[in-house]
């Protein structure tokens, strides 16, 4: 038993140094891009939008438009309006759409920005996987595992995983992943 946790111990030392080393001599993270005009949707993308004259258009304040991701230049534009902005999830990183009309001309602009990484967050995302292949001196195994991710700080992702062998062997722990 005191073995046991001695080489535990001596483990879970040299991943965190293995972690720390990596953290302090790793690329800082690249800005969030800049965002970009969005292609229009397949469906409207042979169309020819129509002139209309709506009595009146919801567009959110100044104030609002201030907080928004697009160009500095839309920002200070007295012409420019925000009708809505969201922010779009995905698997890795989410990224907010946001719609502008240009209330001279009437041209409407949505644009796509990434958001920066957040330092902290909570997460629920998981994996279950089947795995099969050789396993010490050329054995046959096939492996059931599954992950459940906590805690995102940055792009380091923190969570519970467990695994079952058909040989019998199992492994239970938790762990950090960086993805690309």
């Amino acid at each position: 038993m005191n073995e046991t946790v001695k080489r535990i111990g001596i483990d879970v030392t040299i991943m965190a140094a293995a972690v720390g080393i990596w953290f302090i001599t790793r690329k800082p993270e690249p800005p969030a891009a800049a965002p970009q005009v969005a292609v229009p949707a397949q469906a409207i993308a042979e169309e020819k939008p129509e002139i209309i004259h709506p009595k009146a258009v919801q567009a959110y304040s100044e104030n609002a438009k201030q907080k928004t991701a697009i160009p500095q230049a839309m920002k200070e534009d007295k012409t420019v309006a925000i009708l809505d902005s969201s922010t779009i999830p995905e698997s890795q990183h989410s990224e907010t759409v946001t719609t502008t009309l240009n209330t001279e001309t009437g041209q409407v602009i949505t644009l796509v920005a990434a958001n920066p990484t957040p330092w902290l967050a909570g997460e629920s995302t998981g994996e279950a996987r089947i795995d099969f292949g050789l396993k010490n001196g050329f054995r046959r195994v096939g492996r059931l595992s599954a992950t459940e991710d906590l805690f995102q700080v940055k792009s380091l992702h923190l969570g519970i995983s467990g695994s079952l062998d058909t040989d019998g062997e199992y492994f239970i722990g938790g762990g950090i992943s960086y993805r690309w």
